[in-house]
């Protein structure tokens, strides 16, 4: 069974190319008790960290240069990463996406 020490210890990944957001988020986080963030502002890092780390949570800003949280979250539906979590704080859009495991 999952208690509360199991979710608060789960790897989470931030993914924003403002890094004040991404400041943000670790402090809110961190602030509610979870133990293991790491974050970029470069999604292009985000597939090879997740081969590294397994992330138990992705949050990804939808609307970012280069590659967006959209594309973001269907490759990591390609690859089965977990759960991944859209949001944009530009607008009041949010997803969230479940993909099952291998």
């Amino acid at each position: 069974m999952i208690n509360s020490s199991d979710i608060l210890h789960g790897k989470v990944l931030i993914v924003d190319d403002q890094e004040v957001n991404v400041l943000l988020l670790e402090r809110t986080l961190r602030g509610a008790g979870y133990v293991c963030i790491e974050s970029t502002t470069d999604p292009n890092e985000v597939s090879e960290f997740h081969r590294k780390n397994r992330y138990d949570l992705i949050l990804l800003d939808l609307q970012m240069p280069g590659m967006n949280g959209f594309q973001l979250m269907r490759m990591a539906f390609r690859r089965r990463c977990g759960t991944a979590a859209g949001f944009s704080c530009k607008t009041r859009w949010r997803y969230q996406i479940r993909f099952p495991e291998l």
